[in-house]
């Protein structure tokens, strides 16, 4: 199905397979769906169904919801061989590749809709029986795109009110060491770049009292390079004491390659800038960044560079260090400090 997108087989040879798939017994793939719609039409249509609700009975709803939703927006894999080429083609983008501006997409449908704890309550009752059924290998794609959605749509309603959010997960009946277990495996094991940084933007989000959680999910998904945007989105949203929490953050620098540590280089330096640690955490982070210019050759090794960094680099950090510093320091300012990003 994939090859059609980039036309890498023809209409002719999808008319042979359709015939063979004709008469194969489809009953043992791991496929049995595949939607007819992208990621940003599914969104819509949870939209549609769940924020017209206003009270929330009992979770048998996730049930007919789903199945809805199979009979609206999938095929089965038994009905492809009666599909033509360009059917295919539509399939295999609906269901292979993630839309541009994913969050932001999101985020847009959002605007004029207004959002109750209700209905807050009811995604993440959902989130959370899709992933405890979540296996760590061998997901059908359904299941992945259904828990994607799912996802990236809660995390979206958080980027847009977090405090409902907080309110849900800091309730005294709300298993919130299973919602932490949950997302960090999403973080660590889901194929789908979207809901692996999501999930560490609804991780960044929760009250914590263990600042390891945010260290640890910081280490995972610092680990890739098209993940590390929901960095930038979930950064701001701990609610951690960025004093202790830059502590952990500079205990965690000692052991990391260079490219996290340009990463977690953003965190620190945005804490600083929007003075939200005291003088003191400000000293330990100068402290640390004149330790590493003046030691230079302890990085790590790097065989590539984020495309937003203006110059590459391999062993050290030098350029970034120093630039932190002087920001830091004061000697920049905001106004600078957001032109030179923009540059």
């Amino acid at each position: 199905m994939t090859l059609t997108q980039h036309d890498q087989i023809t209409d002719d040879n999808w008319l042979d397979f359709a015939r063979i798939l004709s008469i194969t017994d489809t009953s043992q793939f791991k496929e049995q769906f595949y939607f007819t719609r992208t990621d940003v039409d599914i969104i819509r249509f949870i939209i549609d169904q769940i924020f017209a609700v206003t009270d929330f009975t009992d979770e048998t709803y996730f049930a007919i919801l789903e199945s809805k939703l199979i009979s609206e927006i999938t095929v089965k894999v038994e009905e492809l061989s009666q599909k033509n080429y360009v059917e295919i083609k539509h399939l295999a983008h609906c269901n292979f590749f993630a839309a541009i501006n994913y969050n932001q997409t999101i985020l847009n449908m959002l605007n004029n809709i207004s959002l109750t704890i209700v209905v807050m309550d009811i995604l993440i009752r959902w989130l959370i029986q899709k992933m405890t059924s979540f296996k760590d290998i061998g997901n059908s794609m359904f299941s992945c795109m259904i828990v994607d959605c799912l996802l990236s749509l809660v995390s979206a309603c958080v980027q847009k009110e977090d405090y409902l959010y907080r309110k849900i997960t800091n309730s005294s009946t709300f298993n919130k060491v299973q919602m932490i277990k949950l997302l960090e495996r999403m973080l660590n094991y889901h194929p789908y770049f979207p809901a692996r940084g999501n999930a560490f933007i609804l991780l960044a989000a929760m009250d914590h009292f263990n600042h390891q959680v945010m260290i640890n999910a910081m280490n995972a998904l610092l680990d890739e390079n098209l993940v590390k945007e929901y960095s930038v989105i979930g950064a701001p949203l701990i609610h951690l004491s960025p004093n202790e929490f830059i502590d952990d953050l500079l205990e965690s620098l000692k052991n990391e390659s260079a490219i996290k540590t340009y990463e977690i280089l953003k965190i620190l330096t945005e804490f600083a800038l929007n003075e939200k640690i005291d003088a003191h955490s400000k000293s330990k982070i100068i402290n640390y960044l004149a330790k590493e210019i003046g030691q230079l050759k302890s990085k790590k090794p790097v065989n590539y560079y984020y495309t937003d960094i203006r110059i590459p680099f391999t062993t050290t950090l030098e350029n970034e260090l120093y630039k932190a510093w002087i920001k830091i320091q004061g000697l920049s300012g905001k106004t600078q400090y957001s032109l030179s990003v923009k540059d």
